[in-house]
């Protein structure tokens, strides 16, 4: 049985609920706003182009891994096959990475979107850590 590497919970936005992520033992709670840059550099995992599981288009979840709370610092640890979940609507799906590349940072977040998930992190260099993911 694999050990969970990187979990995530999205909740539904409703009154009295916040949408969070975490990933045990790799970092707190966290909380998850629909936003771009300027969320991500308060600190947020941000859920970049406002696409929730069971909507039929490509989530996109990005955030810091070394600055502004390292909200990702796990991202930058994740290997094919390892799995992620997001809870969101009342349901848990479940993921597992199938790539994880280096690519440049100018690259456009149009070009990315491939898959049932993509998980963006800064790397060195002015590049990016993208990790695909396919719904187990």
């Amino acid at each position: 049985m694999r050990r969970w590497v990187f979990a995530l919970a999205l909740l539904p936005f409703t009154a009295g609920c916040t949408p969070w992520v975490d990933a045990p033992g790799r970092m707190s709670s966290r909380s998850l706003v629909v936003g771009q840059q300027a969320a991500i550099d308060q600190g947020h995992a941000v859920n970049y182009n406002g696409c929730w599981p069971g909507q039929g288009c490509t989530v996109f979840l990005a955030g810091h891994r070394s600055t502004h709370g390292a909200v990702f610092a796990s991202v930058a640890h994740l290997q094919p096959g390892d799995p992620v979940r997001i809870g969101y609507g009342g349901a848990i799906h479940e993921y597992l990475v199938t790539e994880h590349i280096i690519a440049p940072q100018r690259q456009r977040v149009r070009d990315v979107l491939v898959g049932d998930l993509v998980l963006q992190t800064s790397a060195a260099g002015g590049q990016v850590h993208l990790v695909y993911c396919r719904l187990a």
